[in-house]
């Protein structure tokens, strides 16, 4: 698992350094991670982080393949008390 991770991320840095002709290409994750045979590369992110535009504009596929519920969906935010569903 950990060098996995290295080595993910040494492929990040390889493509940082990358030429590009795109403007703003920046690093592709979830495609890196694809091309190590990985199902993806995720993210976990809450509602308000959902209304902020710059923050979405990285939220695709090339991104991210998987995005999760962070902590609006831990136990106290959905039932703060028992029997008590939000």
């Amino acid at each position: 698992m950990v060098q996995t991770l290295v080595a993910l991320l040494a492929l990040a840095s390889i493509a940082a350094c990358a030429p590009s002709n795109k403007p703003n290409s920046g690093l592709q994750l979830n495609t890196i991670a694809k091309q190590q045979h990985k199902l993806y590369f995720g993210s976990a992110t809450d509602n308000p982080e959902l209304n902020d535009t710059a923050y979405t504009s990285i939220l695709d596929s090339r991104m991210f393949g998987q995005i999760t519920p962070a902590n609006s969906m831990k136990w106290d935010a959905i039932e703060p008390s028992p029997g008590n569903f939000t």
